[in-house]
Parts: C-alpha cells; structure tokens; sequence
C-alpha cells in the first residue's frame, strides 16, 4: 500500500483494491495493476466531485475533456 494513504474499510474503493489484490499471484510487491486500479477509482471520485462542482462554478473541462481521458486511459491500462 502507498504511505499516506488512506482508505475506508466500508467504501466500493477498498472492496475493488481488494478484489485486484486477491487476482494476483504474488503478494509480497503492489503491481501494476493495482496502482491503475486505485488510480481508477480516485478518478471516478474526482469525476462525481467535478460533476458536482460544475453545476456550482461552470468548469466543464474537467467533466468533459480531462476526466473521461483519464478514465479511458486508467482502462486501457486495466485491460492489459
């Protein structure tokens, strides 16, 4: 796990970790897939917070350029 991060035992981010933690062979080092993984679902947190801060300050770059880019390249990176 990265220093300094914290993850709720309860929320869906700590059930996918887990899920891609029990998919691999060997435990003893974090592999890729898990750091794309977690990338993923801090980027669909940040997509519903910038979703939800565009209707308060109109910004839609990040709800339409930045975000969706970084979700299919998280994906990509998730398929391999």
């Amino acid at each position: 796990m990265p220093s300094g991060v914290e993850i709720d035992a309860e929320s869906w981010i700590a059930a996918m970790l887990g899920f891609t933690v029990a998919l691999e062979y060997n435990t003893d080092e974090i592999s890729d897939c898990f750091f794309a993984t977690f990338d993923f679902a801090e980027t669909i947190t940040y997509f519903k917070y910038d979703w939800e801060e565009m209707k308060t300050n109109y910004s839609p770059y990040n709800v339409f350029v930045y975000d969706p880019i970084h979700l299919m390249t998280n994906s990509v990176a998730l398929s391999e």
